[in-house]
């Protein structure tokens, strides 16, 4: 079970309240974060209880997810060692003796596409990170997100990133069963397709890629670290009893036919509304108790995902169709992991902080997916987005001015990592939350 020693963020809340009052198309927080937000700890340098399942967290998205946050040098402004030697941020980073602080109770994994590998080899890819979460180069949201995981957790942590750069949700991650739309007198790809539009009747210029193929490299990339998860996740208590082993599987069977007569039986009955609700909490109940009995058996549970991604759907016929793109994205990602209570959480793009255009539009849709805006009900209490507009640092205070990259700046990766752990944090503390 996670363990809970903080309130939802009012840096979240605020953001909440301002989109439901129509506020999206700009910034609604200063740059300077909350000083009412919670507390990240030091990590005591132990292990987790590595005989329970580990919590996996699955990262998904492009290159400022990939990250480009700089480490140093010191004297330069907005590296990460310029915000803890010059600024006083992030304590947890370092020890008193000034050195990295490293998290024995989370694992980070990052792996890639490698280069000259087949379109659809992805038993071959890179293993860019497997290491105990510290700070070792450029780095992404991973480090403040997996910090706040190691946090609420009591369980192994995995946080687990599967992407590269420059990739598009409307094309290069676009999820199965995606389909074909017409737009601006073209027909654009839905999944599988190639190339990415055409004009019907007129022959296609095929290219060396298919939609949706980044989503089928990067999900098959995470598939495989969790089919070795010794690998990646050493020391791991994994040794089966084969007796207590065979009466697991004899209750993950029962309970797998047990809820099927129930759905196949709610298909045909006719309810009051207090008798729906009962039924819907036991069936909760038996999936929950399922879910629980097949995370002991593996070893692990895919416990959320977290996307961040946009730069490259910033073109009309991407941006028209990018919230419907992310809600299948969602649906789909929990159904091709057999996780369908996995926590979602997201950040908006916020290139320059303030928003126009297409990059407003894509923004406008990833927070009407947040649970909380009243736009898809099946997702409340288990999405949320963040707006990163307020974590956008201009080029002055910054490594660099390459914008799309966030100019490098470690305050925005560091920012957005923790933004976005607490809002998975919040969905953990959530009454609808699945118990473990």
């Amino acid at each position: 079970m996670p363990r809970f020693t903080i309130q939802v963020p009012v840096l979240l809340m605020l953001i909440f309240a301002g989109y439901m009052l129509g506020n999206v198309g700009t910034p609604l927080l200063s740059q300077e974060p909350s000083r009412d937000a919670p507390t990240i700890a030091e990590p005591d340098g132990k292990p987790a209880d590595k005989s329970k399942p580990v919590q996996v967290y699955i990262l998904l998205g492009q290159s400022n997810m990939l990250g480009f946050g700089r480490v140093s040098p010191a004297d330069k402004s907005g590296t990460l060692e310029y915000m803890i030697k010059k600024k006083g941020k992030y304590p947890y980073l370092v020890d008193e003796d000034g050195q990295w602080t490293e998290r024995k109770d989370v694992r980070y994994t990052h792996v890639m596409d490698k280069r000259g590998a087949g379109l659809t080899d992805f038993d071959v890819f890179s293993d860019m990170k497997n290491q105990w979460l510290t700070v070792k180069g450029n780095f992404g949201p991973e480090l403040g997100f997996g910090h706040i995981m190691g946090q609420i957790h009591d369980e192994p942590v995995l946080v687990l990133k599967a992407c590269i750069g420059n990739r598009s949700l409307g094309w290069d991650l676009l999820p199965p069963g995606s389909e074909r739309y017409e737009f601006d007198g073209k027909i654009h790809a839905g999944y599988q397709d190639n190339p990415s539009s055409w004009v019907e009747g007129e022959p296609k210029k095929e290219v060396n890629w298919y939609a949706g193929r980044q989503y089928d490299a990067d999900t098959n990339h995470a598939k495989n670290v969790l089919k070795n998860l010794d690998k990646y996740y050493p020391g791991l208590n994994r040794a089966k009893d084969p007796v207590q082993d065979k009466k697991a599987q004899a209750a993950i069977e029962g309970l797998k036919t047990e809820i099927a007569a129930k759905e196949d039986f709610a298909r045909r009955a006719r309810f009051t509304k207090e008798g729906f609700l009962k039924f819907q909490n036991e069936l909760n109940g038996m999936r929950q108790k399922l879910s629980g009995i097949e995370a002991q058996s593996r070893g692990y549970q895919i416990a959320g995902f977290v996307f961040w991604q946009g730069h490259k759907d910033q073109n009309p016929a991407h941006a028209s169709r990018y919230e419907q793109n992310l809600v299948h994205l969602i649906k789909t990602l929990r159904e091709d992991f057999d996780a369908p209570d996995a926590k979602f959480v997201l950040a908006t793009i916020a290139f320059g902080g303030e928003l126009t255009g297409q990059a407003l539009e894509i923004c406008n849709a990833q927070l009407g997916v947040d649970g909380d805006s009243g736009r898809y009900p099946e997702f409340k209490g288990n999405v949320n987005a963040i707006d990163a507009r307020p974590f956008w640092r201009e080029k002055e205070i910054s490594p660099s001015g390459q914008g799309y990259h966030y100019n490098h700046n470690a305050e925005t990766y560091m920012e957005v990592g923790e933004a976005l752990g607490w809002a998975m944090a919040d969905l953990w503390e959530r009454p609808t939350k699945s118990s473990k």
